[in-house]
């Protein structure tokens, strides 16, 4: 989304004779706001109905740091120093808890393998997007390029 102001509203300012009633001056003041880029991000029923689903909190936990790293389309891995760095923000005691989280998120296609290359992976952009929606189909296409996967995603 581009920046831009938006205009709310017009207010007219009126300097009247107290003596006379004459309309001496008449000034219209214009109110804007400043609109800079929103952080949106679009996430759909069936993204909810696969999280609920999880009763493994990792999951979750592991899920919102990458969709709020990664949500953009970006391919990444899901290294050590990530898993360390996500123990010590939620308080776990081993970052090892993460690693199994990986293959259910995949299983659950909220994850996709990106084709061809060994442990990295993308959101589902079908699911979950932060962009704008036009990016968010471009990366639909590129991700999702055989038609059964987008078939099961969408029933």
């Amino acid at each position: 989304m581009k920046e831009h102001i938006r205009e709310l509203n017009n207010i007219v300012q009126t300097t009247i004779d107290s003596e006379t009633g004459e309309v001496l001056d008449q000034e219209v003041i214009k109110k804007k706001i400043y609109i800079g880029k929103e952080e949106f991000t679009q996430i759909y029923t069936k993204f909810w109905i696969a999280l609920t689903s999880s009763k493994s909190s990792p999951e979750i936990e592991l899920l919102a740091y990458l969709i709020n790293k990664y949500g953009n389309g970006a391919e990444f891995t899901v290294t050590k120093s990530i898993k360390q760095r996500l123990a010590q923000t939620t308080g776990r005691v081993n970052y090892r808890t993460y690693e199994n989280a990986i293959p259910k998120l995949v299983q659950k296609q909220l994850l996709i393998k990106v084709s061809g290359s060994s442990g990295v992976y993308r959101i589902n952009p079908v699911l979950v997007f932060k962009g704008s929606s036009e990016t968010r189909k471009r990366f639909i296409v590129e991700t999702c390029e055989s038609q059964n996967f987008l078939n099961n995603l969408l029933e």
